[in-house]
């Protein structure tokens, strides 16, 4: 008896079709693709964000040492020099001003000389989309600066940093 149920089961029971393999397989490598994209996708905006939140750091980090008047410790040019104000510069194309393209530099300016306190380099697909080479002073005590616009672009992708007169840092 329990022999004969054993070879009904298995004559019922013949497994996948081969179309039916062919769909279900059709099925997981049109949903993998469409997930591979969105990840690229989502990395490539967040690696363009990422590089427009570090400059508006770096802002940032110049406006508040301007603010508080924070002199440079262990830098002979800003001992002997009253503190002026920070400036941070867009490096845009090759120039004096700056040492490397697709970077950004933090300065404190003390006297008529200028001490570099920080260098960065943008991650290397993502690139400065100005036309021009931006360069932001913040006064000691004020905050205040020259306003002006940064644009970021990455594979179509782009964000601007707004820099406005009273000091305020915006990412679009």
């Amino acid at each position: 008896m329990v022999n004969s149920f054993n070879n009904t089961l298995y004559r019922n029971y013949r497994g996948f079709t081969l179309l039916e393999l062919m769909v279900t397989t059709a099925l997981l490598v049109t949903a993998s693709v469409v997930t591979i994209a969105a990840y690229n996708q989502y990395s490539e905006s967040q690696k363009i964000q990422n590089a427009a939140l570090d400059v508006s750091l770096l802002l940032q980090k110049a406006k508040s040492r301007a603010q508080s008047q924070v002199k440079p410790g262990g830098v002979n040019a800003c001992q002997s020099n009253s503190l002026r104000g920070y400036e941070v510069r867009i490096c845009n194309v090759p120039q004096a001003k700056c040492t490397e393209v697709d970077g950004y530099e933090l300065h404190a300016i003390c006297g008529n000389s200028s001490v570099s306190l920080e260098k960065k380099k943008l991650p290397s697909p993502v690139k400065f989309a100005n036309a021009s080479d931006p360069t932001f002073f913040f006064q000691v005590l004020k905050g205040s600066v020259n306003s002006g616009i940064i644009r970021l672009n990455f594979n179509g992708n782009q964000k601007t940093i707004q820099v406005s007169g009273p000091g305020y840092i915006t990412i679009q």
